[in-house]
């Protein structure tokens, strides 16, 4: 049984712990993104793989209201002190 399929019997639950994977399709009023993101920030570059780069963008627009991104902030950061973004092919 999946968290979700388990969660279902609970009414209004407050709360959801899920992968990026599992939320994909879904939304929610607030999002927390955990520090398990695969990419790499040297000098100013930042790599990763074009799924983990899909993955993140899944994770991310998952929230309606709050984006709590602290897992990412480093990513998020180095994207907007321009950083170069090297997406390498799965």
């Amino acid at each position: 049984q999946t968290t979700l399929e388990a969660s279902s019997k609970i009414i209004n639950p407050n709360t959801f712990i899920l992968t990026a994977h599992k939320s994909k399709g879904l939304e929610y009023q607030n999002v927390e993104l955990g520090n398990d993101f695969q990419y790499k920030i040297e000098g100013e570059s930042i790599e990763l793989t074009a799924e983990e780069a899909r993955l993140i963008y899944v994770a991310v627009t998952r929230a309606k209201h709050n984006l709590y991104a602290n897992g990412i902030a480093d990513f998020l950061m180095a994207l907007q002190k321009g950083f170069r973004l090297n997406i390498t092919r799965d």
